[in-house]
């Protein structure tokens, strides 16, 4: 049991690192140049959506993007309605890293990580990346031995069945989860390898996967503390995107699951698809109502503000009162 423990923290400090490791070396993008980025693709809706979920795919992070987003909406250099494309653009692009994820490669992991130390002849950044990259896959594969004892586990085994018919409880774990670690790839990746060694199924996975999306909007929100109301504004529309999405797929979520089930025969690309069906069901339903859906977010945004302000004002008086 202690040997299965620590191959499980071995496995999420490798899958960590090299996570890391992977993110920052594939494609540093310096923020004065993800700022002009910004402000040059954003004039229409369908062109900063292409824009950047090819560059978030790029870079890989999701976060760094509409963290940046944020801030450049709230000093005002972006309107808050142009916003959305990027927006859409982050939610498809972040996709790429389940899909990379999802190959199940760890028996490559090794010779990945020796090219690693070999490319660092040629460029620091390419062997950073391709040591990143091996210590991505090999930690997925501790993290799947380490977890293995846990199915014959009859308290997890029932905690899973209950889950399966639970969609919104493992909705709110994976939402929670993504939070806490303020990565949804990091999260899709311990779903990913959970579900290599068969400990949880499609339906449990897609649950979570929808939760996660949810979860990363996390990012935003603190991004957008502070600032402005259209700075707070572009963190709701982000927020508001993946909650909209969750409420349509819900209802069709068999369907959805079965649609996520033919896309392959292997249950880790089967759930990287799920990620990238629903990012991109979510996004392509919001584009042609770009600035409609603006609209709705600043409306949604006044009544939560004089919610908050009828709160506040009624605090105010009951502490007066006393």
């Amino acid at each position: 049991m202690l040997i299965d423990i620590l191959f499980f923290i071995l496995g999420f400090l490798l899958f960590f690192t090299g996570l890391s490791m992977f993110k920052r070396n594939l494609c540093f993008v310096p923020q004065d140049v993800l700022i002009k980025a910004v402000k040059g693709f954003s004039q229409t809706p369908l062109r900063s959506t292409i824009a950047f979920t090819a560059i978030t795919a790029i870079i890989q992070s999701s976060s760094a993007v509409t963290a940046v987003t944020v801030s450049m909406v709230d000093a005002g250099i972006l309107e808050f309605r142009s916003s959305i494309g990027i927006i859409l653009g982050t939610n498809i692009g972040t996709c790429m890293t389940a899909q990379i994820m999802s190959l199940n490669l760890y028996h490559l992991a090794i010779p990945i990580f020796a090219a690693g130390i070999l490319s660092f002849f040629i460029s620091k950044k390419l062997g950073y990346f391709f040591m990143g990259l091996g210590a991505l896959f090999e930690g997925l594969h501790l993290i799947g031995i380490g977890a293995e004892p846990l199915i014959h586990s009859p308290f997890f085994y029932k905690m899973i069945k209950a889950a399966e018919k639970k969609t919104i409880a493992c909705i709110i774990i994976g939402t929670a989860a993504t939070a806490l670690a303020q990565s949804s790839s990091a999260v899709m990746g311990v779903i990913i390898a959970l579900s290599q060694r068969g400990i949880i199924d499609l339906n449990s996975a897609v649950a979570l996967t929808l939760g996660s999306n949810l979860g990363t909007c996390a990012t935003a929100l603190l991004a957008s503390i502070g600032g402005n109301d259209a700075a707070k504004k572009t963190a709701l529309a982000h927020l508001l995107l993946n909650l909209l999405g969750i409420i349509i797929i819900l209802p069709l979520f068999k369907p959805f699951t079965a649609l996520s089930q033919a896309t392959s025969d292997s249950l880790p690309r089967q759930i990287a698809n799920a990620h990238a069906l629903f990012n991109i069901f979510s996004s392509l339903l919001v584009l042609p109502f770009a600035y409609a859906y603006a609209e709705m977010v600043s409306f949604i945004y006044r009544l939560i503000f004089d919610f908050m302000n009828r709160i506040m004002v009624f605090c105010t008086k009951l502490i007066k009162t006393r």
